[in-house]
């Protein structure tokens, strides 16, 4: 294996480590929320598989949401706000429902629907 593919399997499975870690997701929570199997996320946090390519997209976008969310909140109040219950969404706190089906992007369009001033 090149060098250039280690650190490349090292960044993600650090980028995996951090967003759970970040939203307080259990690795079984994290698979739900990315569609993947618990043993997936295992493999990804030990470095012995990469996401696919589809599965990278929605762990980037669980990680804009994240970002998202902590520029909008502020520190602990990001954290706050990911795990109030929301009646936009159906009365589930954000980080419930981006283990739907849709979730991810709901709760994005949530966020961006905040920044312009237009939540409901």
């Amino acid at each position: 294996m090149s060098v250039a593919v280690r650190k490349s399997k090292a960044l993600l499975q650090d980028q995996v480590l951090a967003i759970r870690a970040a939203l307080g997701l259990s690795q079984e929570a994290l698979a739900q929320t990315l569609g993947v199997s618990l043993r997936t996320v295992v493999r990804w946090e030990e470095g012995s598989a990469s996401p696919s390519p589809l599965a990278l997209i929605r762990l980037r976008l669980l990680g804009e949401i994240h970002e998202r969310a902590r520029k909008l909140f502020k520190g602990k109040e990001a954290e706050a706000w990911l795990r109030t219950p929301n009646r936009v969404l159906g009365g589930r706190p954000p980080l419930e429902r981006l283990r739907a089906p849709g979730g991810l992007e709901e709760v994005r369009d949530l966020l961006g629907r905040i920044e312009w001033g237009t939540p409901t």
